[in-house]
């Protein structure tokens, strides 16, 4: 009888087993989403975009402290456009040129900010972009 009754356990238990789905969001990813929110430095237009390449391209000299080099730099615009595409580049960086599709294009830098009109970005059907910054 004792084996009746414990193969009949053993048969049910799947079925009344416990839920060890999580019900509820870890404390620290609600934490960390709630931070970056607050904390976040992206203004409007940066908002509008997402960049998902950089590539690094550095020289730099010891004996004279100077860093030279390039950036590429591959993103999507999204749905909204904004007027202008915004990148954070200190003011102590010189950018003497950006291409896009090998094409040089406007820009202004000032106020740790590099501003690069959308109006000069020719985008593909995904809104995908790629600048090259020098």
């Amino acid at each position: 009888m004792k084996k009746i009754y414990f193969s009949f356990f053993i048969f049910l238990a799947p079925f009344y087993g416990e839920d060890i789905e999580p019900k509820y969001l870890c404390s620290h990813e609600k934490s960390a989403s709630r931070w970056q929110a607050q904390n976040s430095t992206l203004n409007q237009n940066q908002e509008k975009i997402d960049i998902k390449f950089y590539e690094l391209n550095l020289d730099i000299d010891f004996n004279s402290s100077r860093i030279r080099g390039s950036v590429i730099v591959n993103g999507i615009i999204g749905n909204i456009h904004p007027d202008l595409l915004e990148l954070d580049l200190h003011d102590n960086m010189t950018v003497d040129s950006i291409l896009h599709n090998d094409i040089s294009i406007s820009y202004v830098h000032e106020n740790n900010m590099l501003k690069i009109p959308i109006s000069d970005i020719t985008l593909d059907d995904e809104n995908l972009f790629s600048l090259t910054i020098f």
